[in-house]
């Protein structure tokens, strides 16, 4: 569904529903890359859930601060679920941008590689410091598997690989 939302893009995994603002539309490319994460979103909750476990972690307390969107006046904390969601679809467009920089050679392709393999480095050491009450086998078996393949981050700061190597300290 396409609209006005102030929003580059609005899900609603309870329905498989996807709302996209109609400047995610402003390039094919952009157009698609949206689209994909917002799959990739829905393929994680099948993949996490099943569809008799589709709320498994509803109330799970939200207590990982995230910090790619924590500045010096706010915070933004995940619970482990969503941190799980997030890792499979950036673990996924990671790939998608580098792909993108290696046909047609864009910056803007690869700093969003470079930002994808960021986020999904950060979940993925992450995810590895959860305890089996924490993570079941099966998400703790889907992150081995599919933290090799994403797009190893490059580019960073002292304070980025500080971050991953330490993911549940830093500041800003």
């Amino acid at each position: 569904m396409v609209g006005d939302f102030g929003g580059r893009w609005i899900t609603d995994e309870r329905f498989g529903l996807a709302y996209f603002g109609r400047d995610t539309f402003s390039s094919p490319y952009v157009g698609s890359a949206s689209i994909l994460h917002e799959a990739l979103h829905s393929k994680a909750q099948y993949i996490a859930r099943g569809l008799f476990r589709y709320q498994l972690d509803e109330n799970a307390d939200e207590n990982i601060e995230i910090p790619w969107w924590t500045t010096k006046n706010s915070r933004t904390y995940w619970n482990l679920s969503r941190s799980f969601d997030a890792f499979h679809v950036y673990s996924h467009i990671s790939l998608l941008h580098a792909s993108a920089f290696i046909t047609e050679g864009s910056k803007e392709s690869l700093k969003l590689c470079q930002v994808a393999s960021f986020r999904a480095a950060f979940l993925s050491s992450l995810l590895a410091r959860a305890s089996s009450n924490e993570l079941d086998e099966e998400r703790r078996e889907l992150v081995a598997w599919l933290t090799p393949l994403a797009i190893k981050p490059f580019g960073l700061t002292d304070e980025a690989r500080a971050i991953i190597a330490n993911p549940g300290r830093f500041e800003r």
